[in-house]
């Protein structure tokens, strides 16, 4: 157990008796030398102040009994005091709420049913946190969700591609995350495997370290790449949160970019409402329009707003006829952004795993998409968009 100081005061805040039992039982066993004080319920703001007004060294949080007044309370804690060191105490293993937790500011956590091993790797946190050895502060990344309109719209191949330029163009950290249930095109596309895939992190994301995330992802190129299982089982996704794992991404890196492999269900959905930006990747052609206009229609009854959804039509001929007017009236959402078709360049690539060559049009449109999301200047001058940028130009072509 790691050495304490035995006038440390220990804050209890655990409405729930029978967790808040198992908590004294398990510091009388394992560091006796403390002294407790209990609090049945959570504390108001004025109580909560007077509390900290001689701050505690250490409190234990009930983070199961009422999930969002704890988490107020964290961040007050984080906002009033940088002296109490908060261990968050759950009912059940729940990777959502137990990186909510450690996002607002909890150093640990602890899962019923308390082990002293639990205990122990919790006050070592602590121990590491008061002796400044704390890794560098959790970034807080942008997550792109990339979205098909239908089947063959070449959503992950954008996905792939806008990862590379990502971190071509500024972002330090990218994380590309194949997420696709169903199948596992990015390993095939990179030419990359690994025996790890976003399954096993799903299901020990409340035991994720760097060097298990290490072993998690493939490094390629300057990107790190999560895949998806080879041989998924048909029930792999149903039991788990699928934007447990973009959060816990978010703290890793400057941009996620995940392929959700299909916009519909449960999982896709979970995927979707964590994103900043969702890409809904289409053909021109009005099959993937009438497709992606279900999309929109699914998401929005979901209760994700259209504002969030960024229409990419992808695989462009400049002769294709239409006007982003029409496109967004038939779709419901604004034509973002156009990807020109360059077949030899893609087939190129694909063909090496490599993400497109840098002097292609179909590169420079991806780095264009890119800046565009990160929120800087893109390449481009002026304030046209893309869409004029591209086809303002089909009489030349």
């Amino acid at each position: 157990m790691p050495a304490l100081s035995e006038d440390w005061q220990v804050l209890v805040l655990c409405p729930n008796s029978r967790m808040r039992f198992e908590v004294r039982a398990l510091l009388s066993r394992q560091a006796p030398q403390l002294r407790v004080v209990e609090r049945e319920g959570y504390p108001g703001p004025e109580e909560l102040a007077r509390l900290l007004a001689k701050p505690p060294e250490l409190c234990f949080l009930d983070i199961e009994t009422e999930p969002e007044r704890a988490l107020a309370l964290l961040k007050e804690n984080a906002t009033l005091s940088e002296r109490v060191s908060v261990i968050a105490l759950l009912g059940r293993n729940d990777p959502t709420l137990i990186l909510r937790s450690m996002r607002m500011g909890a150093a640990g956590f602890l899962v019923r049913p308390f082990t002293d091993e639990q205990l122990h790797e919790a006050l070592e946190r602590v121990r590491q946190l008061l002796a400044g050895r704390q890794p560098a502060p959790r970034r807080t990344g942008r997550v792109w969700c990339v979205l098909p309109a239908k089947g063959a719209s070449g959503a992950t191949t954008v996905a792939i591609n806008l990862a590379y330029q990502a971190a071509r163009n500024g972002a330090e950290k990218v994380l590309l995350a194949d997420l696709d249930p169903l199948a596992s095109p990015v390993s095939f596309l990179l030419k990359i495997k690994n025996r790890y895939s976003f399954l096993d992190a799903l299901t020990k994301l409340a035991q994720l370290d760097d060097d298990l995330w290490r072993a998690l992802v493939v490094p390629c190129q300057g990107v790190d790449v999560l895949l998806a299982p080879e041989d998924p089982p048909e029930t792999a996704t149903e039991s788990h949160d699928a934007g447990a794992i973009l959060e816990h991404a978010r703290a890793r890196y400057d941009v996620v970019v995940a392929d959700a492999g299909t916009a519909f269900g449960k999982w896709s959905l979970g995927l979707a409402s964590r994103a900043d930006e969702l890409l809904l990747v289409a053909a021109g052609e009005p099959a993937a329009l009438f497709g992606a206009r279900r999309v929109v229609t699914s998401l929005q009854q979901a209760g994700v707003s259209a504002a969030q959804v960024r229409l990419i039509l992808n695989r462009q001929k400049r002769t294709a006829g239409l006007e982003p007017e029409e496109v967004a009236r038939a779709v419901g959402v604004p034509v973002y952004h156009v990807i020109p078709e360059d077949a030899p360049a893609l087939a190129k690539a694909q063909m090496n795993g490599r993400p497109v060559s840098s002097d292609t049009a179909l590169a420079r449109s991806l780095t264009e998409l890119a800046v565009r999301l990160m929120g800087r200047n893109a390449p481009r001058a002026g304030k046209v968009s893309a869409w004029r940028a591209w086809f303002g130009r089909r009489s030349a072509g």
